[in-house]
């Protein structure tokens, strides 16, 4: 099933972390650029890094509750 291939591989969570890794990566680029600074905070970087690994769990979590709930549509 999708779903399962999806949940399994953790494809939903690297996908959400490419998203946010390349939303942070072209902020620093674009306020580098465009305003001669410094680029984001190192501060900015924790809180990505803080984020994706709370996501992580939060896939963790989804994916043993999918599982269950399939397993449990397919004993009947």
């Amino acid at each position: 099933m999708v779903t399962d291939l999806i949940l399994s591989a953790r494809l939903d969570f690297v996908g959400f972390a490419a998203l946010t890794l390349a939303a942070v990566v072209l902020s620093q680029w674009w306020i580098r650029r465009r305003h001669q600074a410094a680029g984001l905070p190192v501060w900015t970087w924790i809180a990505t890094m803080a984020v994706l690994a709370a996501s992580y769990g939060a896939c963790e979590l989804v994916s043993v509750l999918e599982h269950d709930r399939l397993r449990a549509m397919i004993q009947g």
